[in-house]
């Protein structure tokens, strides 16, 4: 597996879209799709999850990965929970409810009145 492969598999293994890949190694999503491709045909795998599977299989260290990963997803947590520390105020910005006032028109002797 050349190196590219080997980065574009452990952006796959720590959760990166195809685009963020790119994005991040400054090459189209089809060339990152071509390099899962390859590594797919390469080692007899048939989805992402086989990719992640052996990359992390790969590592000398497998337990670090994950201990290096659920550290990571528990501080992402937490962070959001600090930023929207009061549910109900997030709520209220985010149901975005208006309301809005109805005025009936009344006939009154050919005219039209606001009620």
């Amino acid at each position: 597996m050349s190196d590219t492969e080997h980065i574009v598999c452990e952006n796959i293994a720590r959760g990166y879209a195809v685009k963020q890949i790119a994005d991040m190694m400054c090459r189209s999503p089809y060339t990152i799709d071509t390099h899962i491709k390859n590594v797919k045909r390469k080692n007899g795998l048939k989805n992402i999850a086989d990719i992640t599977r052996e990359f992390i299989l790969s590592l000398d260290n497998p337990k670090q990965f994950f201990r290096t990963m659920v550290a990571a997803f528990f501080l992402s947590i937490q962070g959001f929970t600090i930023v929207f520390s009061d549910v109900d105020e997030y709520r209220l910005l985010r149901s975005g409810k208006r309301t809005v006032r109805v005025v009936k028109a009344r006939v009154s002797g050919g005219r039209k009145t606001k009620q």
